[in-house]
């Protein structure tokens, strides 16, 4: 297993071929992405933090982190794919945590 952290997420990377992003607070796996199965694997968020780097058997991957935005970017990446306004229940049952 290799591991990378960086802020609240830990990245870890296993045999499978899987590469999951934990929630370091609670332990909880808030992203798995498939990743090239390889002995000598090597995982690193990138400078921003919103990409994990994965590398190994002389292949470099670039996996775009979405879960590991702030929660403002999110939001902000939501409004702009989405094609409706929440409603005021909406927004107080989702956003007002």
């Amino acid at each position: 297993m290799r591991l990378a952290l960086r802020d609240q997420f830990v990245a870890t990377s296993s045999d499978d071929g899987t590469l999951r992003v934990w929630e370091a607070d609670n332990g909880s796996v808030v992203a798995t992405y498939p990743v090239q199965k390889s002995d000598d694997t090597t995982i690193a968020f990138s400078a921003s933090g919103h990409t994990l780097l994965v590398a190994g058997q002389g292949i470099l991957e670039e996996i775009p982190c979405d879960v590991c935005l702030s929660f403002d970017r999110l939001l902000s990446l939501a409004e702009h794919r989405a094609f409706g306004s929440l409603t005021s229940q909406e927004r107080h049952e989702f956003l007002d945590q």
